[in-house]
């Protein structure tokens, strides 16, 4: 038995698979909110998984940089050491990876009726290396690098790499996140859960707009969700203004992805975020602000782009890594 885990910044899920002739199938699953629980540990003891599985291998893609199998999260106070858990977890052999190596790991192995596709292309999916952007309570990013047999992932942290502000709104909210000190603002201050947040703030404290009153009443982690579907709806100036400016750095940092692994082979939106705000995703300004990179914008054309409907996808993508490990 295989158990797997997705750690992130908000929610852990956690499964176990059963491996059969070269495939997994999931025999048991569950989601848990990460607060009130003290760590991985914890939410393994607490879980209510089933004690009589023996798990021979376990893998978890956590939300943090992985440096010799730590993991410190990101948004999360927690760390996930793979040999501290090997020793004391009693679940055999751990692995922990970045989540988005799990979820890209996924990404090339899902079958199609998994995607929503924003752009065909001209270049076959799949074919050639591929570039993950998955924004959920943070920014994950990832490349799939082909080398001609099969795809090797490549985690990165380009979340946190410079924000890019284009055009003069743009940057009014770079400056108004960096504060008066001028700190760094990176992608992932802007596209994540809380940059949606902070970005309907930016349009009220520079006068632009004002908090209705079902916003306003909210606590700031509750504000995400219901801004995407205020503005998805149509009925809510602030929020359709906050989700228009939350896509267009999308779709650019999307763009920025495709080059910097040359991913003719795809582009894959992943995450918590891109499912829910489809509609918004699925607007033709959102794949010509993507493609919109001057003398690149013939490559970029021709790359196609899909967004991951899977909650699960970065489980599966863990429990193939740890099956990967036991061959």
């Amino acid at each position: 038995m295989i158990l797997a885990g997705d750690v992130g910044g908000t929610r852990t899920r956690l499964g176990l698979f059963e491996r059969s002739g070269g495939t997994l199938a999931p025999v048991w699953k569950t989601t848990v909110l990460n607060a009130g629980y003290a760590g991985i540990a914890d939410v393994l003891e607490r879980c209510g998984r089933p004690r009589e599985a023996t798990v021979e291998a376990a893998c978890f893609g956590a939300a943090g940089p992985v440096e010799n199998g730590v993991c410190r999260m990101t948004n999360l106070d927690w760390i996930l050491d793979a040999a501290a858990l090997t020793a004391s977890a009693g679940i055999g052999p751990v692995t922990v990876v970045n989540d988005l190596t799990a979820i890209a790991v996924a990404v090339a192995h899902m079958p199609e009726d998994g995607f929503v596709v924003l752009q065909s292309g001209s270049h076959p999916w799949g074919r050639g290396s591929m570039a993950v952007v998955a924004p959920g309570t943070g920014l994950g990013e990832a490349g799939l690098l082909w080398d001609g047999a099969r795809h090797r992932v490549m985690p990165s942290e380009g979340g946190h790499a410079d924000f890019a502000a284009a055009g003069a709104v743009e940057a009014e909210l770079r400056a108004w996140l960096a504060g008066t000190d001028g700190g760094h603002v990176s992608w992932e201050r802007v596209i994540s859960g809380p940059g949606l947040a902070a970005i309907a703030a930016f349009l009220v404290e520079s006068g632009r707009h004002r908090w209705p009153a079902e916003l306003a009443g909210l606590p700031p982690d509750k504000r995400p969700e219901a801004i995407a579907g205020r503005a998805l709806e149509g009925g809510c100036g602030l929020s359709v203004a906050a989700l228009a400016l939350f896509t267009g750095a999308l779709a650019r940092e999307g763009g920025n992805a495709v080059l910097r692994y040359m991913a003719v082979g795809g582009l894959c939106f992943a995450g918590g975020i891109p499912p829910a705000i489809l509609p918004a995703l699925q607007k033709p300004g959102f794949i010509d602000t993507l493609t919109g990179k001057g003398r690149m914008e013939g490559l970029l054309r021709s790359v196609p782009v899909r967004v991951s409907m899977d909650p699960d996808a970065g489980l599966f993508g863990s429990a193939r890594l740890a099956a990967d490990s036991l061959a």
